[in-house]
């Protein structure tokens, strides 16, 4: 069995690029609505990029923490192992 590792300073290069698209896609359309003197419709479209950059932003925050949480269960699983126990031991059947 091939254990992955988690690489923190891929996941988090990933979030600093996605959270400057955020960030830029916020500030245009925050220039638009400034600049709108006619008092154009602003369309779901305008906001479009902006909700999708910050979904993106929030999934990899997640994907970050799932990852951290299945690498700190199996150092601790190992922990347990190299140390005798075992979940079974103490009734940690589903964990």
């Amino acid at each position: 069995m091939v254990k992955s590792v988690y690489d923190a300073t891929k996941w988090e290069e990933r979030l600093k690029q996605k959270t400057i698209e955020y960030h830029n896609a916020l500030m245009d359309l925050l220039q638009k609505k400034l600049e709108n003197k006619k008092d154009e419709e602003i369309t779901f479209n305008d906001y479009d990029e902006v909700m999708q950059t910050f979904a993106s932003c929030v999934s990899i925050q997640r994907t970050m923490i799932d990852l951290s949480m299945e690498e700190a269960k199996r150092a601790l699983t190992d922990a347990f192992k190299k140390s005798g126990f075992s979940m079974e031991d103490m009734g940690l059947t589903n964990v």
